[in-house]
């Protein structure tokens, strides 16, 4: 267990962490070549998805031995649409690098991963890859590393040469030079500092010193008073600082030509601690639903943090074992779901293949086959030691649209191929709307949605359209008022008539429906009533303005008659929906639409353009406040002027920022929108006649 480090890497697309892991792999000879030049084919992806966009959409495991220890990376998505694996893969690792661009300006998706791994607590070391690119600048990338908040990022390299001429590090705890040879092997070489950067490297190396002695009072104290600390001495207080998540050193590197990711793997194991120490998994007992620790020596316990399923491997399952051994064939508990399952091979990651080793233990990663009930999210346990480790916590989903099968055998298989593409990924939704009756697919962005509904048609062959929801706009009335509902009908033998008055009056907004019965002196018999109220509450189904429900009224049935032979309860429905249909159309009827309470999350520079959009979306800006490093702006805002919003935002921002909403309320379409929406109604009547 000593010997293991799980480590994920994380950032923005297009920064190179799949390029450093392919690189860690042909160093460690896991893979037995490393593609020649940047931008070249990816030897890790197979997805075809991934190669035609030339990024990370799913979380990937590999594996490679690395020296006397075992050295698991886990690539993830740097697109915000799929921060789900990114925050499930720094969940489960003992640390996490940070690989970052050269040229500036910084990326969101690189702040957004920052802020997961201070969120979670996870040690990390940021990697500026692309050193050898133009306009690399590290001046600026460290000023705009100022800004991450918690662990203080520390220059502890200093890159030796620019942009093509970039060539090593100067390592400045041991005060060397370290010469990266750029052909791919990764060879790295000690050299004397280059007499050009003695002069800055003496300036620079004191204040990192200071920063890293800081984490040991005892080598502080030493420090102060001598005014210099032993090499080793200074590589115990950097570990101190890594672990305890006051300190990101910052290293340099070409992943493209492996230069420096020797370096970064050695990292790895000096400065993140083992499973055993890097974290204390803490779970629910599910008899007494209190909060329980679980130490790397209890019975088995892991968590499901991915699930892969494929034509030709079947169903994977992807656990971090955090105490005890699994062997293959074992029998687990699955204390969310209630049920044991068996477990069928256990596997290790070596490269990119999968290789059986029998039995799993504790800090390791390892990859379960034939798990038909497990899922993303679920812990398995021993049945005689029960716990509940909290996984993903389920953000919100900001992009939606409605499903449209292009053929019928589409609309029959498109259930159970989504269900399996939500067990694969419990960030997508996917719904009948019952409102609307549409099939809806929820995501976290466009990306999002669009990658899915490729794995549709190329793993399930199931076509669809996408389209924007219907709104679910309300129907209600401004006035009280009153109608007779009548209806006699004489086909020759028995007939139908029923009576019946009708009021109707609006309530407030968010109260729904009343029915009220004020009938006196026997005028519509007591077994009528309850037909009466159905025939309202069908009609308040499908609004007579434009065919929405109707909402925030009391209906109340208030005078009638009846025929002792020919009344029935589908006269009295009928009649009661007529009644209800004329006194709603003379009651001032009007459109609801719903509002969203949203709050957006900006830089500085881009705040008047969001007000301005928001403003021009019928928005009412309701305040501002700042959180963390952004401005946040909180707004009211009609649901129909922001179903593509998250595209929108991305545009106007350069992708920085983000939002959240929940609804708010109900309130009155404007008349010249509602116009439009009720005519739209009338000519879909007209053709379907």
């Amino acid at each position: 267990m000593d010997d293991i480090r799980n480590v994920a890497m994380v950032g923005a697309d297009g920064s190179g962490k799949t390029t450093v892991i392919e690189a860690a792999l042909y160093n460690g000879k896991a893979i037995n070549r490393f593609r020649p030049v940047e931008g070249g084919p990816a030897i890790l992806g197979t997805d075809p998805e991934e190669a035609k966009r030339n990024i990370t959409l799913s979380s990937a495991v590999f594996g490679t031995k690395w020296k006397k220890g075992e050295l698991t990376l886990i690539d993830t998505p740097g697109e915000v649409d799929f921060i789900f694996d990114a925050y499930n893969a720094a969940l489960v690792a003992d640390g996490a690098v940070l690989v970052m661009n050269p040229v500036p300006p910084l990326r969101f998706e690189a702040v957004r991963a920052w802020q997961i791994l201070e969120e979670l607590g996870v040690p990390r070391i940021l990697f500026v890859n692309g050193m050898d690119r133009e306009k690399a600048n590290l001046d600026e990338i460290m000023g705009e590393l100022e800004s991450f908040k918690g662990a203080k990022p520390v220059l502890i390299q200093y890159p030796i040469g620019k942009e093509s001429g970039f060539r090593g590090v100067v390592d400045l705890i041991r005060n060397q030079a370290q010469i990266f040879t750029p052909d791919g092997k990764g060879k790295v070489s000690e050299e004397e500092i280059p007499a050009d950067l003695q002069k800055q490297v003496k300036e620079i190396r004191p204040g990192v010193l200071e920063a890293i002695v800081e984490q040991d009072d005892q080598i502080l104290e030493k420090y102060l008073e001598k005014g210099e600390v032993s090499e080793a001495e200074l590589e115990k207080a950097l570990e101190a600082g890594v672990r305890n998540r006051k300190l990101a050193p910052v290293v340099f590197g070409a992943a493209a030509k492996n230069m420096g990711i020797v370096n970064l793997m050695d990292m790895t194991f000096k400065l993140f601690a083992p499973p055993r120490e890097s974290r204390q998994w803490k779970g629910i007992d599910p008899a007494s639903s209190k909060e329980i620790a679980r130490a790397p020596e209890a019975p088995f316990a892991g968590l499901v943090f991915k699930t892969q399923v494929e034509h030709f491997t079947g169903k994977l399952s992807f656990v971090k074992i955090v105490s005890g051994n699994l062997q293959s064939d074992a029998v687990v508990f699955n204390p969310g779901r209630g049920l044991k399952e068996k477990v069928g091979v256990v596997s290790r990651p070596l490269g990119k293949e999968l290789h059986s080793v029998g039995t799993g233990e504790a800090g390791m990663i390892v990859v379960l086959s034939k798990m038909k009930e497990a899922q993303t999210g679920d812990t398995l346990t021993d049945e005689s030691s029960p716990i509940r480790i909290q996984s993903y916590k389920s953000t919100q989903r900001l992009v939606s649209y409605s499903l449209k099968p292009k053929t019928r055998a589409d609309e029959e298989r498109i259930s159970p191929a989504m269900s399996k593409l939500v067990e694969e990924d419990p960030s997508l939704e996917f719904r009948r709307e019952a409102q609307t009756k549409e099939l809806i697919i929820s995501g976290m962005g466009q990306a999002h949605i669009d990658v899915t509904v490729e794995k549709l048609q190329r793993k399930y062959e199931v076509s669809v359209d996408l389209q924007p929801p219907l709104i679910p706009y309300r129907e209600t009335i401004r006035k009280k008022i009153s109608a007779q509902g009548k209806y006699k009908r004489q086909s020759g033998g028995r007939g139908q008539f029923a009576d019946t008055w009708i009021e109707l009056e609006p309530l407030g907004r968010e109260k729904g429906f009343e029915f009220v019965d004020r009938i006196t002196g026997g005028a519509i018999p007591r077994n009528f009533i309850p037909a009466v109220e159905k025939g309202i509450v069908e009609a308040c189904e499908v609004g007579p303005l434009a065919g929405y429900p109707v909402v925030d009224i009391r209906a109340s049935l208030y005078d009638g008659g009846f025929h002792v032979v020919d009344s029935s309860d589908m006269a009295f429905r009928i009649a009661a929906s007529m009644g209800f249909k004329k006194a709603f159309a003379d009651g001032d009827p009007v459109l609801l639409e719903p509002i969203l309470k949203m709050k957006v999350f900006v830089t500085d520079e881009y705040m008047g353009d969001v007000i301005g959009d928001l403003n021009s979306r019928r928005g009412r800006i309701a305040g501002m406040e700042v959180e963390n490093t952004s401005q946040v702006i909180k707004a009211l805002v009609p649901m129909s002027e922001v179903v593509r919003y998250a595209a929108d935002l991305r545009s106007i921002t350069q992708g920085r920022g983000t939002f959240t909403y929940e609804y708010s309320h109900y309130e009155e379409v404007p008349g010249q929108i509602a116009g439009k929406i009720i005519e739209a109604y009338k000519k879909t009547k007209e053709q379907e006649k």
